[in-house]
């Protein structure tokens, strides 16, 4: 237990990663943003693993005074994620950086909140290097994209990218606001395109 651990070692602050799937369904929200006041709904069990650990966190908080503060991330995306369930969104850039066809494995059409990985590292360091944070939750999301808007994107830097799509969608909130973070630590993402190339350039030279 993390948590555990840092209360009897006096560690002054833990910034633990937690996930917008504590949300649930976009559908849940309408189309609107979802923001941390709203009341999260997991329809899987990630989902509720992670906020499992934000009511934990409260707990502890209550109990011993602890600061612990969940980052509630969009999905992350930059070379290196090469496996597991999310691994495509590392791979739908990665792999036509290096010549080979990416798999989405949803349809075109399904929209996603995505976030590079430099951009999720900066406000994890904001967080923990604040003198006083005001809140125990901060959304971390940048874009709305869906996943055909993002091989299109892919194309236009590398002409000859394939890519393949799944026929399936998912209960994944996609417009998830991060004002909070932005407002309190002066957060604020680089452009999508100037982040994908970077991503890019990073899987070429891992090549």
């Amino acid at each position: 237990n993390v948590f555990e651990a840092a209360r009897l070692m006096d560690v002054q602050r833990v910034v633990y990663a937690s996930s917008i799937s504590t949300y649930g369904d976009q559908s849940s929200f309408g189309e609107r943003p979802i923001t941390e006041e709203d009341v999260p709904a997991p329809r899987n069990i990630y989902g509720t693993a992670k906020l499992l650990n934000d009511r934990e966190a409260a707990l502890y908080r209550n109990a011993y005074g602890s600061s612990l503060i969940g980052i509630r991330i969009a999905s992350v995306f930059g070379h290196g994620r090469l496996r597991g369930r999310s691994a495509w969104a590392g791979r739908f850039a990665s792999d036509p950086a290096v010549g080979r066809t990416a798999e989405f494995p949803f349809a075109p059409a399904m929209r996603w909140s995505m976030v590079y990985v430099d951009d999720a590292a900066r406000l994890f360091v904001d967080t923990l290097m604040a003198p006083n944070p005001q809140h125990a939750i901060y959304n971390c999301s940048a874009y709305d994209l869906s996943l055909g808007e993002m091989a299109a994107a892919v194309r236009e830097l590398i002409p000859d990218a394939k890519h393949t799509f799944g026929s399936g969608v998912g209960p994944t909130p996609h417009l998830v606001d991060s004002t909070r973070a932005q407002k309190e630590y002066g957060w604020q993402p680089k452009d999508f395109v100037e982040n994908l190339k970077a991503h890019i350039a990073e899987a070429r030279a891992a090549a």
